[in-house]
């Protein structure tokens, strides 16, 4: 009987604190907003008894609360965008940020995905890629990035294009993710950088992941 009440109880918390989280934005949510709310239906007293303090609740439910500053890591954030991209069924317009987080009160700003990834429109494409298994999540990280950092060496465009040139296969052994979902391509300097190699088309090509691994840094 006692292990029902106590999960009983902590629905009741959720239920609680994601009405709060619907009321205030998560700058303000705070214990001590928390606490003089009229319409909390658990205590503050009773929260910190049960989870320790307010900001272990709102973890244990991923709501996010207001206090010191939130360092997300990309991890988190791609999580975050996937769960989004599930709710919205396509690809999430910038608005869909708040609605998002009026219905579910998980609230990432698009900001904080601009700061991070860089343009809105270059990093949904990029994630839809890597998702489809067209691209790593390293290669993910390595292009999304904010204008004045993004990488100089294999740009977007041009990833893109040798990508499109070879037919989203594999230039040594023809494996594409078209016909094998595990396939990840990758693209490759024929001529490696530390070896003098540039990033124009013709020293580029589409590579597996098991062959580029498997040819390294060794031509």
């Amino acid at each position: 009987m006692d292990r029902v009440r106590h999960q009983s109880s902590k629905r009741d918390v959720e239920r609680s604190l994601r009405r709060f989280a619907l009321a205030f934005d998560v700058k303000d949510r705070t214990s001590g907003a928390y606490k003089a709310w009229k319409d909390k239906s658990i205590s503050l007293d009773v929260i910190n008894r049960m989870f320790g303090s307010f900001a272990n609740a709102c973890s244990a439910f991923g709501i996010d609360c207001g206090g010191k500053k939130v360092r997300y890591t990309d991890d988190e954030l791609l999580v975050f965008f996937e769960e989004l991209w599930r709710w919205r069924g396509h690809k999430p317009a910038l608005g869909d940020f708040a609605r998002f987080k009026e219905e579910t009160g998980k609230g990432i700003h698009y900001d904080v995905i601009r700061r991070r990834f860089g343009p809105y429109i270059i990093f949904q494409r990029l994630f839809s890629e890597y998702k489809r298994k067209i691209i790593t999540k390293e290669v993910l990280l390595a292009e999304a990035k904010p204008t004045q950092c993004r990488r100089t060496a294999i740009g977007q465009r041009v990833r893109y294009d040798v990508l499109k040139r070879d037919g989203y296969r594999c230039t040594l052994c023809g494996a594409s993710p078209v016909e094998d979902a595990e396939t990840v391509l990758e693209v490759d300097h024929k001529v490696h950088v530390s070896k003098g190699g540039g990033s124009e088309l013709s020293n580029l090509r589409t590579l597996c992941r098991q062959c580029n691994n498997g040819r390294g840094n060794r031509d």
